[in-house]
């Protein structure tokens, strides 16, 4: 039986937790219940954990701290319209989120559940006294909202988590300008095909513009696309790694591109060592047009290839194919005089 962290401990992390870090928290999220098994930690922010200098183990997909060893509930997805969008709190902490334990109602437009001014950055600070040279509060790594680096969305169309590579994970949204406030929302490409039976896994990433350690950030979710049309594309894979290409757009990698990974161990995909960026900082390779990225859904990440229609009920939109044998069968009875037979 699960045990359930209180209230009182969950509203008191809006006094310890307000200067970490940040991290998507929805429905369908690894971790959201925390990393210790059989307890449901109202006051989890095992999902905001920077990654840095890690091995490929650690860091792919957060393994560090066992996040991707504690999925969502069975029948808990994300869900992805295709050619529209969702949305993600981007909170230091699931006390501060609309996904907090019952009774805790600590909700702000901020990820730390604390108020701040319409335009909060480093010269309007509402009152807030720092030493730092960023936004304290929550840590975005960001002077202000133009200066934040944007984050991405990105799907693998593998149910199980352990078969979820660089190479099959595609970045489709990014949201610019994030993380700032704490609703994001991602637009989603209207070719994005449906999963199967067992859903997708997404990943949500940031790679933050300095302020602070050079680290990054991975969260998997699991997801499921809806709204899927029948025009729905492949992806093209396998994914590439972006390049630096602030000053020459020419040289940004077309097509679909992976997670960026920095500064790790082993494994980077990127290398700006040495690389100043045109604002006199060293180069920070965010998701945005510095790599090759751009605001909204990511059009570019398809092949020629027209998808398979959904075989399931659930997955997307798209009627599955054992529904559409009903029809022509019901269609074949009553041509013939037949009487009905229900399914």
């Amino acid at each position: 039986m699960k045990s359930v962290s209180t209230t009182l401990l969950a509203l008191a992390s809006l006094a310890s937790g307000v200067h970490a870090h940040i991290g998507p928290f929805v429905k369908g999220v690894y971790a959201l219940n925390g990393t210790t098994k059989d307890v449901e930690n109202c006051n989890s922010a095992d999902i905001v954990a920077p990654l840095f200098m890690l091995n490929f183990d650690e860091y792919w997909l957060h393994g560090s701290g066992n996040v991707s060893k504690f999925p969502p509930l069975e029948d808990e997805y994300l869900e992805v319209p295709a050619g529209g969008q969702f949305q993600l709190e981007l909170a230091a902490n699931r006390a501060v989120t609309t996904l907090a334990c019952p009774g805790v109602n600590s909700t702000t437009p901020w990820g730390d559940g604390l108020n701040h001014p319409d335009n909060y950055s480093m010269t309007n600070l509402g009152g807030i006294k720092t030493t730092s040279a960023c936004i304290p509060s929550p840590n975005m790594h960001t002077q202000n909202e133009t200066k934040a680096s944007g984050t991405a969305m990105a799907i693998s169309y593998e149910s199980d988590i352990s078969k979820v590579t660089p190479a099959n994970t595609v970045v489709f949204s990014v949201a610019p300008n994030t993380p700032y406030r704490r609703l994001a929302n991602y637009s989603v490409p209207a070719a994005l095909p449906a999963c199967p039976a067992g859903g997708c896994h997404c990943v949500w990433a940031w790679v933050p513009e300095n302020c602070g350690e050079a680290n990054i950030f991975m969260v998997p979710i699991k997801c499921r696309v809806t709204n899927v049309s029948a025009n729905a594309l492949e992806l093209a894979l396998p994914a590439q790694n972006a390049t630096w290409c602030e000053n020459d757009q020419s040289k940004c990698v077309k097509g679909p591109k992976g997670i960026i990974i920095n500064n790790q161990l082993e494994g980077n995909t990127i290398n700006v060592t040495g690389v100043v960026a045109d604002d006199g900082e060293p180069a920070a390779p965010g998701y945005n047009y510095k790599t090759g990225y751009y605001p909204g859904a990511q059009n570019d990440i398809f092949s020629n290839v027209t998808a398979p229609p959904a075989t399931t009920v659930g997955s997307s939109s798209t009627p599955s194919a054992t529904s559409a044998v009903k029809r022509i069968h019901r269609k074949m009875r009553r041509s013939l005089g037949m009487a009905s037979v229900s399914y």
